[in-house]
């Protein structure tokens, strides 16, 4: 993973990116892309492989555009309490402390106030 926002993935023929940029409180921007080494673009086979590569990627995508809507339709719910998403989930709350830390100003930095 690499902050903030970037997932890299590979296989041994190929790897793919997705980055989720934030436009607003409510709304994000999911930007994906991929790579594939030129020994793999010279198969004879590669357009038929790329394409299983594309209906892979295009129902992960679809299955994780679900569930993030469903989260962010649950964080403005009223039974919501503030705090991590998962007790046992601490390197979300180790990324969150060190995007406060890039964007905060001044030597007095404020961690976010959550257990984990």
């Amino acid at each position: 993973m690499l902050h903030p926002s970037t997932q890299f993935a590979c296989t041994q023929d190929c790897m793919w990116w997705l980055r989720i940029l934030p436009l607003g409180p409510a709304r994000s921007r999911l930007e994906v892309g991929f790579c594939f080494p030129r020994t793999t673009e010279a198969r004879p086979d590669f357009e038929a492989g790329v394409q299983k590569y594309m209906h892979r990627w295009e129902t992960g995508i679809a299955e994780d555009n679900g569930i993030c809507e469903a989260q962010q339709a649950g964080l403005t719910s009223v039974m919501r309490r503030p705090g991590p998403f998962a007790l046992r989930e601490p390197a979300v709350h180790r990324l969150n402390n060190w995007v406060l830390d890039q964007v905060l100003d001044g030597p007095g930095r404020r961690r976010a106030v959550v257990a984990g």
